[in-house]
């Protein structure tokens, strides 16, 4: 997202620092994405103890209100998203996304963002 005016500044500071909604608690709710942020973060693995790097992300939906989450899954949808549509900045106005999880096993899954396609 472009932080050239004091609004968006404060858009992104707001939904980056005070996120109205965690991801996972929106599975299956569309979001119309107009701006996402992203930063790396350390995060502890419980069982081992080891210290490794994550994607934290901010999704900033069309009303300027955050969706965070510290997700490889998301990390990974935005990368295809702006391969396949562009970057935000770049559109003419924002696209409809679905948050989705997907389970590759009985113990195992991560979320991701599924395009919505209107008719």
């Amino acid at each position: 997202m472009p932080v050239e005016t004091e609004e968006n500044k404060a858009i992104v500071y707001n939904a980056t620092t005070a996120p109205e909604f965690r991801v996972k608690d929106c599975i299956n709710q569309d979001i119309e994405l107009a701006h996402f942020a992203v930063t790396m973060v350390e995060v502890v693995n419980k069982e081992t103890g080891e210290v490794n790097t994550a994607p934290h992300i901010t999704l900033i939906d069309s009303d300027g209100k955050g969706y965070a989450c510290t997700s490889v899954g998301v990390f990974n949808a935005l990368r295809n998203i702006v391969q396949a549509f562009g970057s935000p900045d770049t559109w003419d106005h924002p696209r409809k996304f679905r948050i989705k999880q997907v389970n590759k096993s009985a113990d195992v899954s991560y979320l991701t963002l599924q395009a919505v396609i209107e008719k």
